[in-house]
Formats: C-alpha cells, sequence, structure tokens
C-alpha cells in the first residue's frame, strides 16, 4: 500500500467514523447515516463505520416510534431499550444522548417513577452528574416507600461522590427494606459487594456488618414480605437490641438478647461472639 492510501486508511476514515458518532450523539441519525454510507462506499466492509451504520439502523425505528406514544409510555420504552442495548465503546456518546432523551421526555418531574428503576435521579446518575441526581433521587424517597433498587442507585450515588460512609447507610436500609430486590454486582461499593457475595442476600445486611463493611442500623420495615425477610429482619434487631444494650451497660439485656440470637440464628451467634472478641 503507497504512502498516500495509508494517510487516507488511518486519517479520512477516522475522522469520518468519529463525525458519525458525533451524529449520532446528538441524536441527528439522517447525518450518520450519511456519513457511515460515505465511509463504506469508500471501504467496503469498515469495521467502524459498519458497526456505526448498524446501530444507526437499529435506533431509527425506535426513536420514531416513541414519537407516536405518550411521553411517560416513551421513556419507559427507551430506557428499557437503553438498558439491554451493547453499545461497545464506541455508542457510550450515543447512549447518553439517548438518556439526555429520556430525561427530556420526564421534563424534570424528579417524582415521577416507572417501576422497576426508572426516575430522574437514575438518568442523571448515569450521566455522572452526582449532585442533580442525589437530590431528585432524595426528592422521590421524600414523597414514595420504594423498594431497594433506588436505594442503592442513591447508595450508589454518594459512593460515587466519596461519601463511603452515608453510602453503606443506604445501602444497608436497601437490604433490610427489600433484599430480594438488591443484585450484589449492582453496588458500585465492591468491598461490600465482595463481602456479601457469598451470603444468601436476606443475610447480607448482618454478614457485612460483621464483617466490617456496613453500619447497624435502624430497623424501619413495614410489613414483611414473606417468613424468610421476617426471619432476617429479627435476627438483625437480635444483634442490634445486644449491641445497643452491651453500649448503654445493661448486662441482663444483652444476654437476653444474646441467647436469642443464638436461637434464631446459631451461625451468626458465633461470628458476633468472634467479632466481639
Amino acid at each position: 500500500m503507497d504512502d498516500g492510501r495509508q494517510l487516507d486508511l488511518f486519517g479520512w476514515d477516522q475522522v469520518k467514523v468519529g463525525e458519525g458518532f458525533s451524529a449520532l450523539g446528538r441524536l441527528d441519525l439522517p447525518r450518520a447515516f450519511v456519513i457511515f454510507e460515505a465511509v463504506l462506499s469508500r471501504w467496503p466492509g469498515h469495521p467502524g463505520a459498519s458497526a456505526g451504520l448498524a446501530m444507526a439502523a437499529s435506533w431509527d425505528d425506535a426513536l420514531r416510534e416513541t414519537e407516536r406514544l405518550e411521553r411517560r409510555e416513551a421513556a419507559a420504552k427507551l430506557w428499557g431499550r437503553i438498558k439491554s442495548y451493547p453499545f461497545g465503546q464506541w455508542g457510550q456518546a450515543f447512549r447518553k444522548g439517548l438518556i439526555q432523551r429520556v430525561i427530556a421526555l420526564l421534563e424534570g418531574d424528579c417524582h415521577l417513577y416507572v417501576p422497576p428503576d426508572l426516575c430522574l435521579g437514575r438518568l442523571l446518575l448515569e450521566l455522572e452528574d452526582h449532585g442533580r441526581a442525589e437530590e431528585a433521587l432524595r426528592a422521590l424517597l421524600g414523597r414514595h416507600l420504594l423498594g431497594a433498587r433506588i436505594l442503592v442507585c442513591l447508595g450508589n450515588c454518594l459512593f460515587q461522590q466519596g461519601r463511603t460512609g452515608e453510602a453503606r447507610v443506604v445501602y444497608a436500609r436497601a437490604l433490610l427494606a427489600a433484599p430480594w430486590e438488591v443484585e450484589p454486582e449492582g453496588i458500585d461499593d465492591k468491598e461490600l459487594s465482595e463481602a456479601i457475595a457469598d451470603q444468601d442476600i436476606y443475610s447480607a445486611a448482618i454478614w457485612g456488618w460483621l464483617r466490617g463493611v456496613l453500619p447497624l442500623v435502624d430497623v424501619k420495615v413495614g410489613m414483611p414480605h414473606d417468613g424468610k425477610h421476617a426471619g432476617s429482619l429479627q435476627v438483625y434487631q437480635a444483634v442490634r437490641g445486644a449491641e445497643r444494650a452491651r453500649a448503654n451497660g445493661a448486662h441482663e439485656e444483652m444476654v437476653d438478647q444474646r441467647r436469642l440470637l443464638r436461637q434464631l440464628a446459631p451461625a451468626v451467634f458465633l461470628a458476633y461472639m468472634g467479632r466481639l472478641s
């Protein structure tokens, strides 16, 4: 290959492909089609242009369809597709552009929540706008009694701001409120996710504390989800009661709570006594 042709291959095509993905990031799909097709007409099978053209084609119909839907339905449909689509390294600007579209559809309503996890705060977190994400998530949680997914979002938001202690309080509450909704791999605090990875998720809050990662927090849960949830809350309350009594010098109460803990969960009791020693 002569030098001019080599310069073309590693110059013009890369610039144009970059322009194509920039157009995708602006959601200017017609422009992206023109650019990627121009590259492919000159270099058939070009990997970057092929990927970009396939991405544009895949989303063209989806975006047109949402224009015919009511805003909330359109936002939910787009967000569901965004979560399942493999954007790859080249498509991250496009992903952010699509998230911005969903945010626009929500019209700044931080109280709008579409299960399982569509809300303004979650979208802002995806864009790494941590301050606004925290504000929106707290506003949402202040108005609605929601499950663990939104609490984990808030925990991740705090963790990404370097506020690990605050984040772990929120993670603990999520694991107590609705443990079955928590996926350890979705927790940004990897020390925590690794600490509870080998545990039944229902018991993760207490094992996180036993392993020195989570704090003991107030148990503010309404009706337990099922018997397993009720049992895990009983164990947690027994440990918390024993620790509160120990801190207050209430020896008899402490002994009673430890005896209860041994009856409820012998393995937790042994780990608890081992931690104290």
